[in-house]
């Protein structure tokens, strides 16, 4: 484990694990966890970072750029919406 002296979170007393506090918020609709109650932090934060690994996978652009048009890359990455205005100039 890592040492963290000199964040002020580390000072508030005793440690409580996300499994211990309870999540009073709404999950969204594409959530695993949206049929369910009585949530607490740590199966939130596990969710949204699920959603987010299917988000990133799911906009991996890596193979465009090999067959007819030139995207613009930014530091070696095609983003979403410059690969999608490449091809709306292109149409």
């Amino acid at each position: 484990m890592k040492k963290c002296n000199s964040k002020i979170r580390h000072t508030c007393g005793s440690t409580t694990y996300a499994v211990c506090a309870n999540y009073e918020g709404i999950v969204n609709s594409q959530s695993e966890l949206s049929e369910e109650s009585c949530l607490n932090l740590e199966e939130t934060t596990s969710d949204i970072y699920n959603q987010l690994e299917t988000i990133l996978d799911n906009s991996d652009l890596s193979a465009l750029g090999e067959q007819c048009l030139t995207y613009v890359e930014v530091e070696g990455k095609i983003f979403v919406k410059n690969a999608l205005l490449k091809m709306e100039e292109e149409i």
